[in-house]
């Protein structure tokens, strides 16, 4: 993704997080979109692997939202709407997705 400083406006700055979410903090998407579902379902071997990455569940832990990863059923999302699902008006991560980028932040920055 290119970034300019003449770039702006509210989508532009969900986009801006939201892709930070997937570089960054290695996250899926937590949408359903049965098209692009379809449309990577022969790929996702290799562009999508089976296991989620840690800001979805396979089972709803307790409070948890049903949809992630493309598909409406087989994932939970802790949040009904936080950055990595398509509301540009959303502009935070959940608890679990900020823990997740906390972490990779104080990873990337410790001293040896």
């Amino acid at each position: 993704m290119i970034v300019s400083k003449y770039d702006s406006g509210d989508y532009f700055k969900f986009l801006v997080r939201h892709e930070f979410g997937h570089s960054f903090g290695n996250m899926d998407d937590e949408y359903e979109d049965s098209l692009t579902n379809c449309a990577i379902h022969h790929y996702e071997p290799w562009y999508l692997p089976p296991t989620p990455k840690r800001n979805l569940s396979t089972f709803d832990p307790g409070g948890w939202f049903k949809g992630g990863k493309y598909v409406p059923t087989g994932y939970w999302r802790q949040w009904k709407n936080s950055i990595m699902r398509d509301d540009y008006f959303t502009t935070t991560f959940s608890p679990r997705q900020g823990s997740i980028v906390k972490r990779r932040l104080a990873r990337a920055i410790a001293c040896p």
